[in-house]
């Protein structure tokens, strides 16, 4: 009971944490295609009596809407394809590494992916060997509990290892999924006898430093969202505008 709640824990406080950069994203996403199928219309309209070659920013936008409001079903089904084969892909299990990879690496996003699958890595392990599960039977669960490639092949490794009369801090040691730290922590724990307990001291650091890490991106992503969405709403505004502050010039004709 005590692991399903730390785990739902961590699990909510991360999905906590996306829902607001989500739901902006997918409203900015809203309020542009809003703009592009409604609003640019009226001063296409409105600059077509002009006359005049429109400056290319303002031209841009008015392309755009054309062609999103006479294929915009294009779109929706290039996007739904997109889904589709991608979801495929990622079922099978060269795409799913290489999405695990991916996701593990991202430039903002992996360290926290990281975190996140070494602490459900050493809050399963211990969970179990304090349960008296034996150790190869607790590798076959903690990496189908897992869900990252990365884990899975290190408990194959491990038990490998481990039926030969090796130990798992062997394995571990070059594995460079697994940072120093854990490394040396999971190498005290076997010279001492208390790898759970160990796996546990490990599992609540990182737990900490996820916490730290959902705090900065929240903190980090706010700023830059809002930054996002002035450049892109503001640029399409500042485009439709441009023609009415050259207004003298655009109705003369003159360039």
């Amino acid at each position: 009971a005590g692991y399903f709640e730390s785990t739902v824990k961590l699990t909510k406080k991360v999905k906590s944490a996306m829902t607001y950069p989500v739901a902006v994203i997918g409203l900015a996403v809203a309020l542009v295609n809003v703009l592009l199928i409604f609003v640019i219309p009226v001063f296409a309209a409105m600059f077509a009596d002009f006359g005049a070659k429109l400056p290319a920013p303002t031209q841009f936008l008015i392309d755009l809407s054309n062609f999103m409001k006479a294929w915009w079903w294009a779109l929706g089904l290039g996007a739904y394809g997109i889904y589709f084969v991608t979801g495929k892909y990622i079922a099978t299990p060269n795409g799913r590494r290489q999405k695990d990879n991916f996701l593990v690496k991202a430039p903002i996003f992996g360290n926290l992916v990281h975190k996140i699958a070494l602490s459900r890595f050493c809050r399963t392990y211990a969970t179990l060997m304090r349960s008296g599960v034996p150790i190869l039977r607790t590798l076959e669960i903690v990496s189908s509990a897992s869900g990252k490639c990365q884990i899975e092949d290190a408990c194959s490794e491990i038990a490998k290892h481990v039926s030969q009369g090796g130990q798992v801090s062997e394995v571990m040691a070059a594995n460079p999924f697994f940072p120093p730290m854990m490394k040396h922590m999971v190498k005290a724990g076997e010279t001492t006898g208390n790898v759970d307990g160990m796996m546990n001291k490990i599992a609540d650091f990182y737990d900490v430093e996820i916490d730290a890490t959902v705090a900065a991106l929240t903190s980090l992503i706010e700023p830059l969202l809002i930054v996002f969405l002035g450049v892109v709403v503001g640029g399409i505004v500042m485009a439709m505008f441009l023609p009415i502050f050259q207004l003298g010039a655009v109705a003369g004709g003159l360039q």
